[in-house]
C-alpha cells in the first residue's frame, strides 16, 4: 500500500524542523470577535476548526466548519482530515 499523500510533507518536516511550540503559540493565541473571526474566515480561506464535543457542535456550528473533538483522537484525526500543514486554521473552542 502506497503511503498516504502528506507523507512526503511530514518526512519533510522531520528533516529540516518544525517552528517551536512558543512561536506558533505568540502567532495565533488570541480570540477574536465574531466581526474579526469573519473577515479572517473570508480574507485568508482558513479552514475553521470545531474542537467543541460533537453534541455541542450539533446544536449550532459555524457553516463550513469541521469539528474535530479535543479529547480522544484528535491528532490522528487531524492529521488525516488537514494534510497541509501550512494551512491556516481558525479554531473554534469552548473556551
Amino acid at each position: 500500500m502506497p503511503p498516504p499523500a502528506y507523507f512526503p510533507l511530514n518526512v519533510m518536516l522531520n528533516k529540516k524542523g518544525y517552528d517551536s511550540i512558543d512561536e506558533v503559540l505568540k502567532r495565533g493565541q488570541h480570540a477574536l470577535s465574531p466581526r474579526a473571526f469573519e473577515t479572517a474566515a473570508n480574507e485568508t480561506g482558513a479552514l475553521l476548526l470545531d474542537t467543541r464535543h460533537a453534541e455541542t457542535f450539533a446544536k449550532g456550528f459555524v457553516p463550513n466548519s469541521i469539528n474535530i473533538g479535543i479529547d480522544g483522537s484528535f491528532a490522528p484525526w487531524v492529521g488525516a482530515l488537514i494534510p497541509d500543514i501550512r494551512q491556516e486554521i481558525l479554531l473554534i473552542t469552548d473556551r
